[in-house]
């Protein structure tokens, strides 16, 4: 996860080829897509649970027993 440190670093490194404001602007919009790829894996791992519940009753309703 980036820091405060981290932020600091990155401005004080790109402060020579950006004004403040853009380089604020370019990381609020990468920590946007961080967040919506972590929102995204997040929905993703809560289905395939569900779809790994459902396919392990259906194996056990169909042969009797689970092959997971």
């Amino acid at each position: 996860m980036i820091t405060t440190s981290d932020i600091k670093k990155l401005s004080e490194v790109f402060a020579t080829k950006a004004d403040n404001n853009e380089l604020i602007t370019r990381l609020d919009a990468i920590m946007g897509e961080i967040r919506d790829s972590r929102e995204e894996s997040q929905a993703l791992a809560y289905r395939q649970g569900v779809h790994s519940d459902q396919i392990e009753r259906l194996e056990q309703k169909v042969f009797g027993k689970s092959f997971a």
